[in-house]
């Protein structure tokens, strides 16, 4: 299938202004408040907020500490993040346009970075984590919540290639020992990994990424006409017409040593 990247994300600009927060996830991914259970942000905290989007986390976690600053790649989502920020009276938040792989940035700027379901769709993930290493101060925390797929190659397979027509922006879903891995090559001290299922109501998801109406419909194919192996691996379901699968949440809490 052949994709209009520009269109694509044309129609995910127009459809960020007229969305509201909670129509922009999918899934029972982590909230914040839990995700702020297993670290200790205090006042005195400087934030970054890697791959930000429009801004939900960085929004979330602002009340939290001294300042956060919210880097994306798309302007159209920093400019809606600006909007939404700027409606909700935060005044500690900066949004910025900028690559996560060349960040602009003295090293040893920041006491956390979150990256949260946006490590899937850098182009070069080495880069990026060597940058994230990069501006942490010493004994700074990366906090990274994303997908974790299966070892096993037919199923890690399914998951990028259903995440691919959904997305144009997708690069690649990687494994738990992956992840590991590749922070540890940084020099990532990995503290704690959580993993979890979260379930995924394939609408949500699919409009999420403004998934073009042909392309939703030959996803849903896809997915309810695997083979028996995938769909008791990802959960995958339909009922009353709603279709819903299963991902593997991972959250990864790493320190620059």
């Amino acid at each position: 299938m052949r994709f209009d990247i520009k269109a694509i994300k044309k129609q995910l600009s127009l459809k960020l202004s007229t969305m509201d927060e909670n129509q922009l996830y999918y899934g029972d991914s982590l909230s914040v408040e839990q995700i702020l259970k297993h670290i200790n942000l205090t006042k005195s905290h400087l934030a970054l907020d890697l791959g930000a989007g429009y801004g939900f986390l960085a929004q979330s976690i602002a009340p939290s500490v001294k300042n956060v600053i919210a880097v994306d790649i798309n302007p159209e989502m920093v400019a809606e993040g600006l909007r939404i920020g700027k409606n909700k009276r935060l005044e500690n938040i900066e949004y910025i346009y900028s690559d996560a792989e060349q960040l602009e940035f003295d090293n040893d700027s920041f006491d956390f970075i979150f990256c949260y379901f946006s490590a899937h769709h850098f182009t070069n993930l080495t880069k990026a984590l060597s940058e994230a290493y990069r501006v942490l101060k010493s004994d700074g925390k990366l906090v990274l919540i994303d997908y974790a797929v299966s070892d096993k190659e037919n199923l890690r397979e399914f998951a990028n290639k259903i995440e691919n027509l959904r997305d144009p922006g997708h690069v690649c879903l990687h494994t738990l020992e992956d992840w590991k891995g590749l922070l540890a090559e940084q020099g990532f001290s990995v503290l704690k990994t959580d993993t979890r299922g979260q379930l995924i109501d394939f609408d949500k998801w699919s409009d999420g990424a403004s998934t073009p109406e042909f392309i939703k419909n030959h996803l849903k194919q896809v997915l309810l006409n695997c083979n028996n192996e995938l769909k008791k691996h990802y959960n995958i379901s339909e009922k009353e017409g709603k279709v819903s699968f299963e991902y593997c949440e991972l959250f990864t809490l790493a320190e620059k040593t």
